[in-house]
């Protein structure tokens, strides 16, 4: 899938520089303009079905389908906006060169195709734009107007320099100590990765990232840039494994999270952790598990002395697994083998897995981000969530984007990760400050 993008990335650009270069050439070299009006009429049928094609590109891009394809059209927009953009500028150098001649009408009709590809592909970051505002407004609401400021936050939720460069290396300001064993369970270790800040001063405020992946697959190297990221900013992170379905169907995973908790605070002082400083992180079915720890904390007893968790952040997370499960597809298959069987045949399992069955207790802070073009059909479980924890007086922030597909942060330097990492370490910071 990386690799199909990767071509219509290159493609586009090889179609904006072309596009560019002729529609240059056509304006300011007679003998080239000369060439193009003695081209066969025909000839124009070409670009036009290329534009064609870059509005059905468009449609995929504004809308998000199929995925997993659509969720990277989404996040690569920005470069391949240029292939709409080559194409406009052939249909401009077309209609230079044939304004004498009947045909440039065709040209025309061309440039109105480009025109429209255009406006799709540039769709998401419009909209991203258009929702920096109610989301500030939202995240301050949310936490009251409480948000510290930090010289290390990012200044601009969105910046064309990152997003058009690699992801920073940020080695020199992180350790990793990779694959550290925090419990055993039938001769399978259990293990996670610490990235902590290079630094002799602690002690650091805790982040637990918990991967996604369906219950039944992924692994806690995934978006290794986060942790990267939130490590070179002062926070432990700690990246965790847990055992998947349907070797180990629920509540092997949450019994796993617990333990994670409790091996953590065990070690704080070794890891330099401020433990009364703790967050959880979690992507989808990650997030799940993440909201029902924080607020189920006493639903799985395995291991002990677990610590009090500050906040959670749960991107695109499934709510209401039973209610999720009428989608069928993919959905379905993912939730039967973590619970063993259909809402029907495990009612008791589905409601205990579901973090919307504990939405009205007291717990900390949550920070909700629902993709509004959700290939899995949860942009909607987010808001009945964020409803049910405001009826309880908990912290609650629910950040829409109404352009992102599902699993939009595995492009860290993208347009919908960039924006939501500027929002998400200021939710954190607020929520664990003393």
């Amino acid at each position: 899938m990386f690799g199909i993008v990767r071509i219509f990335t290159l493609g586009a650009l090889m179609t904006g520089l072309g596009g560019l270069v002729i529609f240059l050439l056509t304006l300011g070299w007679p003998p080239f303009r000369h060439l193009i009006s003695r081209l066969p009429g025909s000839v124009v049928y070409l670009p036009l079905a290329a534009a064609i094609l870059a509005v059905l590109l468009g449609l995929a891009i504004s809308t998000g389908q199929p995925w997993p394809l659509g969720t990277s059209l989404i996040e690569r927009s920005l470069w391949l906006v240029l292939l709409p953009l080559g194409f406009l500028f052939g249909e401009a150098a077309w209609i230079i060169a044939r304004l004498q001649s009947n045909d440039y009408k065709i040209g025309l009709i061309g440039g109105l195709v480009a025109i429209l590809a255009l406006v799709l592909t540039l769709w998401p970051y419009l909209q991203m734009n258009l929702s920096i505002a109610p989301m500030e407004k939202e995240l301050q609401a949310g936490l009251g107007g409480n948000i510290p400021s930090n010289a290390k936050f990012r200044l601009t939720p969105f910046s064309l320099i990152d997003y058009f460069s690699a992801p920073k290396q940020v080695s020199s300001v992180y350790l990793l100590t990779k694959d550290v064993v925090y419990r055993t369970v039938n001769n399978e270790k259990l293990k996670l990765d610490i990235y902590q800040p290079n630094s002799t001063v602690g002690a650091f405020p805790a982040l637990v990232v918990i991967h996604g992946g369906g219950w039944v697959s992924g692994d806690k190297s995934e978006v290794a840039e986060f942790n990267q990221y939130m490590a070179a900013r002062g926070w432990a992170v700690f990246s965790i494994n847990y055992r998947l379905a349907p070797q180990s169907p629920f509540p092997a995973s949450n019994e796993d999270i617990g333990c994670a908790l409790a091996f953590i605070a065990q070690n704080s002082e070794k890891y330099k952790v401020d433990i009364t400083r703790l967050a959880l992180l979690g992507r989808s079915a990650g997030g799940t598990l993440a909201l029902t720890a924080a607020y189920n904390p006493n639903g799985v007893s395995e291991c002990e002395n677990k610590p009090e968790i500050r906040a959670v952040v749960a991107y695109y997370p499934p709510l209401n697994l039973a209610e999720w499960h009428k989608m069928g597809g993919e959905s379905a298959n993912y939730l039967e083998s973590f619970l063993g069987g259909t809402p029907q045949q495990r009612p008791e399992e589905y409601q205990a897995a579901s973090p919307l069955t504990y939405a009205e207790k007291k717990g900390p802070p949550v920070l909700l981000v629902q993709s509004g073009l959700d290939q899995f059909g949860l942009n909607k479980q987010s808001a009945e969530m964020a409803q049910k924890l405001r009826t309880a007086r908990n912290k609650v922030v629910l950040l829409d984007l109404p352009w992102a597909g599902h699993a939009f942060d595995l492009y860290f330097n993208g347009i919908s990760n960039q924006s939501i990492l500027y929002f998400t370490e200021r939710f954190l910071a607020a929520a664990i400050k003393d």
